[in-house]
């Protein structure tokens, strides 16, 4: 193109050229200089020696050259060509492989973790699933390394949409845990109201268990036999801790009533309460004082009364050493309407409503009622039984008997209520504690969980068995529990707080925590290929082998017959895919289990766990003379969960699985005439959600931009070359285009971004490549190291932060020679490299539960774990080995020079339009005066856009035209140089614009005929302004701090208050007027009542009208159009479950 290259205007100037003689820039005594000498003077930043000389510029008698060299000057030697197409292909692939780093970072850069393709429903809710499912077989307080690429679960994690299961058991799960740490419940004990309200049945006033309060003769007798080490049982145990003068002022009546007026009336109740009031003087101390007394443990008894509230976390840290808490659990405390535990004991808090006193020798307890009498209990207090409750002593009970807790509950005349009071004792005084399941049977549990997904994972045989294996509902039913020839049975139910159940034909639901008392559902449960086949691996393959004639499949159909009354034929389905898949494994898989359950077994066996149902037995046979069959008689039934009986052992073994799972939980059920451990119904999960908004995404966004606009711009930069290099037909240096990320990086983009840039690569391989994976069925977390490939161009791309430091280095090396530059960038990118490819950074978590049980609020918050996603060490080495290395390339370049005894190299002078990094790294040609020869391709690195003569730099946005190399001879006779081709001339080191008019050469005025000006005022002035503008400056940052707080640009727009005003204003206004279209929200209409103050202890709550969502239903149904897309986007397997009745199929 005539434009960039002047080709024919330098065919045409040949007349010119020859008129003058010359046509390089040494005057004629530079001309008589040997070639040799002018090629030893040159000297480049890229290397020492020679460089080739371009035909312009070589020492040949005038009039030859115009014959001769001219066309050498548009011509390319075969070395030059070849320069060019490397350099081209090293910007291709450069530019290439920077646009492709943005793909391996795009995954990293959507959360501020680093971690990559980490989503709500993906990453996130597996690593909580991980979490929960150790949480839930944690067997001690120790913390312990977790392995997360470990097992895995049957679970698609792929979808908008991943529900987290939650144990509803957890909380008690903790409670139990933290039962012994007196350390924790005296800290949450500080801050209760008072001891009533605490879930207990108190068996003590003091710890020296002078004043007994139990409610019955035989709980006494209980208590010291099992609770004296449970502080719960003791009332000083909180009146210590409260603020006493507080808890009388509302609770001095009731308390002088039921226990103080009974202290007080002896010397040693009154040094009693002077020693609690206010006993508490550290946490410490308290400890020592309870441990002192014996007290080993605090737990409260099991209720239904409330839900405890779960708040729990755990701490991922991302390559920067930043920690982001994650919830993994967070479910709200509530109180529930069905209490039903009510029937086992209401509360102490109730016990105040009777008016009676507590202390079981106080002369007006109800115990001394008539016609009991206190003065037979002083004549013997250890052998008085007399109790005005009991028809023995009294056979008017309801009428005199002030404390009958059954009659009082209103309970009695139903089966039920006769045989929880024979077999466990009288309601009201029936003390219920959870059981946590032994650890025997954790590890058990947690070892066939793991070793099935690892055989499903790596056997394929095995893998498409348990596929087939159905998950279908069985009714087992124990074979002393079926009716038979000689009589039937009718069934009430297990559940002792529901005693009330009509009988039914069949087995009903036994107990559990939010059961209802009106519903009588079947008993069932549900076999699916983990709980069917651990059951029939653990316990002895129950079927086979017990009739050997027999085909497996009559074998397990006679035995699902025996157990499943209506559903043996789903048994039969389960169990007989079950017994298909234990078959593809090999006959040692077993093998590792068989200790494991034997202990299993002895611990649950030692337990006692049975399951019960009250029922009604009617004897078919004819008993009486006249014929008529026996009366229905009231039946306890029970079975032990495993009782060695083969037969019902695989039942029970599911039963186990699901209590170490913790879908079923075991109780305690402890009255004066008997002690059952009785396992639950199977418990629903909750449904929790991963909080994806408590993953930060802002650093990474910004990170994000910064990389991607460094691609883009380097991709234009290059695009602007290439042209360059097209319209100059490939006649530029090659060899500069290789110093294109160095030169480019400097002027176009900046250190900083380079530094950003270079610090993202610092964090891919500092963070550790985890990814979610679906294989056969199995979701998991698969450790994913880079590619050889990947490494490289990761490494690469982290060398940014040697060029920045490089960049500082050339200042010490007068910017001469940077040898030590490239050398150090490649010893950092060989150490990267390798190290990647050895040791990639692992992903570490650690398991270790720490939880504070807040009695007040009832709430468990728990920090249990940690995962160390990225390592800050790791990020610092990296840093520091591009340190190291470029100090020991610099130094080892300045030792080889020293050594060599080489002179100090030639610096270069700078030029105006050229940055230091430039001159630095680019191959030059010195001509006379230190001017410089630069192709117009190596000239877009540097910011310059040349067009013929001119020069218009982006850096300074400075148009300016090329400068004659001066020669010495007359301005008149003066002409352009032109040069190899056509290379622009830069001037060293003056900076002269040829579109503006030249000094005048006219002497200036004497001084006295100058005016004057007021140079102070304008000084001054200026001075002001500037001041002016830094002060405005920082005030504008000021003043819009409130609007940058949010991405609304809304002024003190907060989520307590601007926040719950338009929720509250929307939630009323779209139910008065739901089309009102616009409004304006400073409308004296919306004035809002409630008080937003910031000081308030409960902030302004925001509730839905509980008919609105009816409301819209009702509004929308003739918008066919929204009912249209909404049964588009609607789940088809939803469809059976609209709410309509279908009366035509078209």
């Amino acid at each position: 193109m005539e434009d960039f290259a002047s080709f024919d205007t330098i065919r045409n100037s040949k007349d010119a050229i020859r008129m003058s003689s010359r046509v390089h820039p040494f005057d004629q005594s530079h001309d008589k200089v040997d070639d040799i000498e002018v090629v030893q003077q040159r000297f480049s930043l890229t290397g020492r020696g020679s460089k080739p000389t371009f035909p312009v510029t070589q020492h040949t008698s005038p009039s030859t050259w115009v014959a001769d060299q001219f066309d050498d000057f548009l011509s390319m030697t075969i070395a030059e060509s070849v320069e060019t197409a490397g350099g081209i292909a090293y910007l291709l692939i450069t530019l290439a492989l920077s646009m492709y780093y943005l793909k391996v970072l795009a995954p990293v850069m959507t959360n501020d973790l680093w971690w990559a393709n980490f989503n709500a429903s993906g990453a996130h809710s597996y690593l909580i699933d991980v979490f929960n499912n150790h949480l839930n077989l944690s067997v001690n307080h120790t913390a312990k390394d977790l392995d997360v690429t470990a097992g895995g679960f049957t679970k698609d994690y792929s979808t908008f949409y991943t529900p987290i299961h939650i144990s509803p058991l957890y909380e008690r799960i903790v409670r139990a845990d933290q039962a012994t740490n007196l350390t924790a419940a005296i800290i949450s004990l500080r801050g209760y109201t008072g001891p009533e309200w605490a879930s207990t049945q108190y068996c003590w006033v003091d710890f020296n268990r002078r004043w007994e309060v139990a409610h019955t003769a035989k709980r006494q007798t209980r208590c010291g036999r099992r609770y004296t080490a449970n502080a719960a049982m003791y009332w000083e145990t909180i009146f210590r801790l409260v603020i006493w003068d507080s808890y009388m002022t509302t609770s001095a009546s009731k308390f002088e009533f039921a226990m103080g007026r009974m202290l007080n009336a002896s010397m040693e109740g009154r040094d009693w309460l002077d020693r609690t009031a206010d006993g508490f003087v550290s946490v410490d101390a308290e400890v020592a004082v309870w441990k002192a007394a014996g007290m080993t443990t605090y737990e409260w008894q099991w209720t239904n009364y409330f839900t405890w509230g779960v708040k729990e976390s755990v701490d991922v840290t991302n390559a920067f050493g930043a920690t982001q808490s994650l919830s993994i659990k967070k479910v709200a405390m509530e109180i529930r309407g069905s209490w039903t535990t009510l029937m086992l004991s209401w509360g102490p808090w109730n016990d105040f409503l009777f008016g009676l006193p507590f202390i079981r020798s106080d002369p007006l307890h109800a115990r001394f009622m008539s016609p009991c009498s206190y003065d037979d209990y002083l004549l013997d207090p250890g052998n008085y039984t007399c109790d005005p409750c009991d028809p023995v002593f009294n056979p008017d009970e309801y009428t005199s008997c002030m404390y009958n807790f059954e009659a009082i509950l209103g309970e009695g005349g139903t089966p039920g209520f006769g045989l929880t009071h024979d077999h466990i004792g009288p309601f009201g005084s029936i003390d219920a504690f959870f059981v946590p399941a032994p650890p025997s049977l954790l590890v058990l549990s947690s070892a066939f969980t793991l070793a099935i997904t690892t055989w499903m994972q790596t056997q394929d045989a095995f893998n498409a068995a348990m596929t087939m294996i159905p998950s279908l509902t069985v009714d087992p039913v124990p074979m002393k529990w079926q009716s038979t020839a000689n009589g039937t049975f009718t069934y009430m139910g297990g559940d002792i707080t529901c005693p009330t159940r009509e009988p039914k034909p069949y087995v009903q639901s036994s107990f559990s925590f939010d059961v209802s008392c009106t519903n009588q559902e079947r008993h069932r449960m549900l076999l699916h290929p983990r709980n069917a086949l651990f059951a029939y691996l653990i316990s002895s393959k129950p079927p086979i082998g017990t009739l050997q004639s027999m085909s497996d499949s009559a074998i397990i159909a006679k035995w699902c017959g025996t157990l499943c009354p209506t559903l043996a034929s789903s048994c039969a389905q389960v169990l007989g895919a079950v017994v298909n898949a234990s078959k593809q494994l090999p006959t040692t898989t077993t093998v590792p289990f068989t200790t494991l359950a034997r202990r299993a077994q002895s611990d649950v066996t030692a337990l006692q766990v049975k399951t019960i149902q009250f029922a009604k037995y009617i004897s078919t046979t004819t008993d009486h003379e006249d014929g008529s069959s026996s009366s229905p008689t009231d039946v306890w039934l029970e079975q032990l969960v495993l009782s060695g009986d083969d037969k019902w052992d695989f039942f029970g073994w599911v039963y186990m699985f699901e209590w170490a799972e913790a879908s079923r939980e075991v109780v305690s059920f402890e009255g004066d005439n008997g002690i059952f451990a009785l396992v639950s119904d199977k418990s629903a999960p909750l449904m929790y959600e991963a909080q994806g908004l408590e993953v930060p995404k802002s650093a990474c966004q910004y990170v994000w931009v910064i990389s991607a606009i460094m691609s883009v711009i380097l991709v234009i930069v290059g695009l602007i070359m290439t042209a360059y290099t097209a319209l100059l037909r490939g006649r530029i240096v090659g060899r500069n285009l290789f110093q294109f990320n160095r030169i480019v990086g400097a002027v176009w983009l900046g250190r900083p971004f380079l530094m950003i840039r270079g610090m993202t690569a610092i964090v891919l391989l500092s963070t550790a490549p985890i990814r979610v994976i679906l294989q056969k069925r199995i979701t998991s977390f698969e450790f994913h190291p880079r590619t050889l490939l990947e490494s490289m161009l990761v490494s690469g791309e982290a060398m940014w932060i040697t060029y920045v430091f490089n960049d500082f280095l050339l200042l010490l090396s007068r910017n001469a020679e940077p040898n030590f530059a490239p050398l150090s960038a490649g010893l950092s990118w060989l150490v990267y490299v390798c190290w990647d490819m050895s040791a990639p950074t692992s992903l570490y978590a650690t398991l270790d539960r720490n939880c504070a049980i807040d009695f007040a609020r009832l709430t468990v918050v728990c920090q249990s774990g940690a995962v160390q996603l990225g390592d800050a060490q790791i990020a610092m080495t990296l840093f520091f080995i591009q340190l190291v290395c470029i100090v020991m390339s610099f130094g080892a370049v300045w030792l080889w020079r020293c050594m060599n005894r080489h002179p100090p190299a030639p610096g270069f002078s700078g030029h105006l339009l050229l940055s230091g990094t430039a001159i630095a790294f680019l191959h030059k040609d010195i001509v006379l005066n230190g001017a410089m020869l630069i192709d117009r391709a190596s000239c877009v690195m540097c910011g310059l856009l040349t067009f013929r003569r001119y020069i218009f730099d982006l850096k300074l946005w400075l148009l300016t035209t090329q400068q004659n190399i001066p020669t010495g001879e007359p301005s008149a006779s003066a002409k352009p140089r032109v040069f190899k081709w056509n290379m622009p001339v830069f001037l060293a080191p003056s900076l002269k614009s040829g579109l503006v008019t030249p000094p005048s050469n006219c002497p200036l005025p004497p001084k006295g005929h100058l005016p004057q000006r007021p140079t102070r005022v304008i000084s001054l002035l200026g001075l002001g302004y500037m001041c002016a503008t830094v002060f405005g400056s920082v005030t504008y940052l000021s003043l819009t701090k409130t609007n940058m707080a949010n991405d609304f640009w809304w002024v003190n727009y907060n989520a307590s208050r601007e926040h719950v005003f338009i929720a509250r204003m929307y939630n009323r206004e779209t139910v008065l007027r739901p089309e009102a279209n616009s409004i304006a929200l400073d409308d004296h209409i919306f004035v809002d009542d409630a008080n937003y103050s910031s000081v308030l202890a409960t902030a302004v709550g925001v509730s839905m009208p509980l008919l609105y969502v009816s409301q819209i239903k009702l509004a929308d149904a003739t918008k066919l159009e929204a009912v249209v897309r909404g049964l588009r986007h609607m789940d088809a397997y939803m469809a059976p479950w609209i709410a309509t009745q279908y009366v035509h199929g078209n």
